[in-house]
């Protein structure tokens, strides 16, 4: 059960709800800056401030509606999607954007916008070693096996 709302959080909570960086497979080849194979602590916050800094457009130190909302539009358009997609997706961006404004000021600040990261991050990470590589897939199944096999015994 626990694995099921794990894996809801992270659909609504990811950067873009294609499936791309809750797989961990892209989610490496997007934050691996050094193309050694593995994310570390450091290069992902180095890419999440870079993306925080590249959607706040106007500068202000925080992410409006329109600006998540607008950059999420444009990446996903970018991938040709069909029109059932894109209705399906936007929604999902409100419903993001809500999320991450936990505040409700009608800005995404860098603390809530890095909070949602690092809670990506840790679910790829789980040997817990402070790094995420493709050696987390083996250690993530292990869990999820175990996790299935303590809620099948209640």
């Amino acid at each position: 059960m626990r694995t099921i709302a794990v894996g809801l959080l992270a659909f609504m909570l990811s950067p873009l709800a294609l499936g791309a960086s809750h797989d961990l497979k892209t989610f490496i080849s997007e934050h691996d800056l050094n193309h050694d194979g593995s994310v570390s602590k450091e290069e992902f916050a180095q890419e999440r401030e870079r993306l925080f800094a590249a959607m706040d457009t106007d500068h202000d130190g925080g992410l409006s509606h329109d600006e998540y909302v607008g950059d999420y539009r444009k990446r996903l358009m970018s991938t040709n999607p069909e029109a059932a997609t894109v209705q399906r997706q936007m929604r999902q961006a409100e419903v993001r954007f809500k999320v991450l404004d936990s505040n409700k000021d009608g800005k995404i600040s860098p603390a809530e916008y890095a909070y949602s990261g690092w809670r990506m991050f840790t679910h790829h990470d789980a040997k817990n070693d402070g790094a995420v590589s493709i050696e987390d897939e083996g250690a993530k199944k292990a869990q999820e096996d175990k996790e299935d096999k303590g809620d099948a015994a209640k």
